[in-house]
């Protein structure tokens, strides 16, 4: 688990001025399942400048377990972009693949 420092860091780094930096933190955020990243990745989604950012937000949105993440995606499939849709729809199969992994039997 990431120290409190740590997702300090994290957090700023999201607020980066290279693009491929924050992409790359929000693809850790993702992979480290940090669910008090959500708000910020919720937001990083819909007005970050670099539509590469706003793809990698999703995806890491995708990884949380967090239920507003979920929420919030099925809110996002209204995006005109179809690029962007198409990994919004990829980050809820992915929870929706969680959700039966977990689920008992």
């Amino acid at each position: 688990m990431i120290s409190t420092p740590g997702l300090l860091k994290q957090s700023s780094a999201l607020d980066h001025p290279l693009p491929q930096t924050r992409a790359r933190i929000c693809w850790l955020i993702g992979k480290k399942k940090i669910p008090q990243a959500t708000e910020k990745l919720k937001l990083m989604s819909q007005v970050d400048p670099d539509r590469f950012v706003q793809r990698a937000a999703v995806e890491a949105l995708g990884h949380l377990a967090a239920p507003e993440a979920r929420q919030f995606l099925t809110f996002l499939l209204q995006q005109d972009d179809p690029w962007l849709r198409g990994t919004i729809q990829k980050s809820l199969n992915r929870l929706e693949r969680n959700d039966r992994t977990i689920a008992p039997p």
